[in-house]
């Protein structure tokens, strides 16, 4: 490689990781291009062949990085029953977080609960609100581990058939299918609250989802509280039945259990109590073994979120 096409490659690495520093998300995809190009430009400048570059390029940024995944994905482990408790508000240095709360209230959004989830896979926090005056619901949630943290808020309503209607700018690939009752909305495009509220509308105005067909449910913490455990139940049913997840298995090869299980019949998303052929109970559960307490990927639920974060790499 010369001096030149080094300063070339230098000179377009600056370009994207100066892109990378906007907070418009076309702007930042455009910087990931650029250090995309960056790697196969100074692979073909090293090598002279222009294929052996940019399969390594792939190598690199996609075959290693999903390889990645599904390791992580099958040691990952998602606990069976999961309800919300009381919580105090992350650490905040950044003010983001203060922000958002402002954003929300100035939107005619009041909070009714800080909450977060328990068993927990990383510490995931949500804040919890209603409008004032339309049928909407919205939560910021905060998730954080040793490695990695993220923000998301989500904006939802629920119409007079039970079926629930939600937008949100989840950073991430989500990693599991949405129920049949559930239709989701992931806009991306959303740079503030106020525009991801305006995204919700447009989606319920262009399903016939006006206020007049859309329910307001009591504005009471334990409302809102058990409306988002539903949230979860339901999605986590779902996805057991689909075998996305399944049940962790012991090395005797029966459902691992614990003796700390709660002992109580778990309820479905209307309150009522979940029948023995409900998703979440096991064979091992209906023929006297113990139910598992967590589940896991399978192998077709790894390949499915592997395809997932494929395409949200084509897509950019």
């Amino acid at each position: 490689m010369t001096f030149l096409e080094l300063l070339i490659c230098v000179t377009i690495a600056v370009a994207g990781l100066t892109l990378l520093q906007y907070e418009a998300r076309w702007l930042r995809k455009l910087g990931m291009l650029f250090l995309f190009g960056t790697t196969v430009l100074g692979l073909t400048f090293a090598f002279q062949h222009i294929a052996l570059a940019l399969a390594i390029s792939l190598l690199m940024w996609v075959v290693y990085p999903l390889s990645e995944i599904i390791l992580v994905l099958r040691r990952l482990r998602v606990p069976r029953v999961r309800t919300l408790r009381d919580a105090k508000p992350p650490l905040d240095d950044t003010g983001t977080l203060s922000g958002l709360n402002a954003d929300m209230t100035s939107l005619g959004f009041s909070k009714v609960d800080d909450c977060e989830l328990t068993p927990e896979l990383h510490h995931q926090y949500y804040r919890l609100f209603i409008h004032d005056e339309l049928p909407i619901h919205s939560l910021i949630g905060w998730v954080t581990s040793e490695d990695f943290g993220f923000h998301f808020t989500s904006f939802y309503s629920e119409d007079t058939s039970g079926h629930l209607w939600m937008t949100w700018d989840y950073p991430l690939t989500w990693g599991l299918k949405t129920p049949p009752g559930v239709s989701l909305y992931r806009a991306d495009h959303a740079e503030t609250v106020d525009d991801l509220l305006q995204a919700h509308l447009d989606f319920l105005e262009l399903n016939e989802r006006l206020s007049s067909t859309l329910v307001r449910s009591d504005v009471t913490r334990e409302a809102a509280r058990s409306r988002l455990e539903a949230i979860l139940r339901q999605q986590l049913e779902y996805n057991v039945e689909l075998g996305i997840l399944a049940p962790v298995l012991s090395s005797a090869g029966a459902p691992s259990s614990s003796a700390s299980q709660s002992t109580g019949k778990p309820e479905s998303q209307n309150g009522e109590a979940v029948p023995a052929t409900s998703p979440l109970s096991s064979p091992a559960a209906t023929s006297g073994q113990p139910e598992p307490t967590d589940f896991r990927y399978s192998w077709r639920g790894t390949f499915y979120v592997a395809a997932q974060v494929l395409r949200d790499l084509v897509r950019l």
